[in-house]
């Protein structure tokens, strides 16, 4: 299996913005049909579960669900699932506590998960 991993720079998680979208990329260790559909129905509405359950004042909303495919000769396949939330209110220690509640949470065929932070572009036109 393929393991593709982010390029860009790095942040620190005390340094994150207080709103923004944060992007939650899960991949699979291996292929069944199910592994799309569950992992969508689970991370839709788990961030916000995860907020609620610890009185956090952050806010976040689910955008959009895609999937991660591997081409690997003529076979393309999806290797994960990525879902993009809009948050606000959020700190450092709040997105440390998302994630290790989600970790915890991890189906046994999620090999790995990863937060990302997206900034919009300016200036384009």
């Amino acid at each position: 299996m393929y393991k593709i991993r982010s390029v860009g720079r790095t942040i620190n998680v005390n340094d994150i913005p207080r709103s923004g979208t944060l992007i939650v990329s899960v991949y699979f260790d291996g292929y069944k049909q199910n592994y799309q559909n569950d992992t969508r129905r689970i991370l839709k509405d788990a961030l916000h579960k995860i907020c609620s359950e610890s009185n956090l004042t952050v806010e976040i909303l689910p955008i959009t669900f895609s999937l991660i495919k591997t081409v690997s000769g003529k076979i393309t396949r999806a290797t994960g699932a990525q879902y993009q939330y809009g948050y606000s209110n959020m700190t450092g220690n709040d997105l440390k506590l998302i994630y290790n509640n989600l970790k915890a949470r991890k189906l046994s065929w999620w090999q790995e998960i990863h937060f990302s932070i997206a900034d919009d572009v300016e200036g384009l036109e």
